[in-house]
């Protein structure tokens, strides 16, 4: 299974390697580093960006992906769009982080390397919370 992860910085590359060798050794990892993602990010997702993401989505999705995960925080709100776009699985950081969450206990925190992280949960958070009724 060949699972491509986009970064957009270079230093979360070894760290999603040496998770994959501990939770998924099988998988044939495949690294896309875009370091323009978060230098281009300025506060919010600007129809750019998203169309950006929207592109190299797709091209891993053309190109053997089996799955394919955002390394990048700030983009967690593009899984729901790629779900549209392509028949892959696509994951962020987030999404099994909240559910954890929303398991653990009714309070949660958060550290970040920019302050658009401390937005978004609050939405994933409810989106899941819901979901789980």
């Amino acid at each position: 299974m060949r699972v491509v992860m986009i970064h957009a910085l270079a230093e979360s590359i070894r760290p999603a390697q040496l998770a994959f060798q501990e939770t998924f050794p099988d998988a044939e990892v495949v690294n896309l580093l875009d370091e323009g993602l978060l230098l281009d990010f300025k506060d919010q997702l600007t129809p750019d960006l998203r169309r950006r993401m929207s592109q190299i989505i797709c091209y891993c999705a053309e190109h053997g992906a089996d799955g394919i995960g955002l390394a990048c925080s700030v983009y967690t709100p593009m899984v729901e769009a790629a779900s549209e776009l392509v028949d892959v699985p696509v994951v962020s950081s987030y999404g099994p982080v909240i559910a954890d969450a929303l398991n653990a206990g009714p309070r949660i925190g958060i550290v970040a390397s920019v302050p658009r992280p401390f937005e978004m949960p609050s939405s994933i958070y409810e989106r899941r919370r819901r979901k789980m009724g």
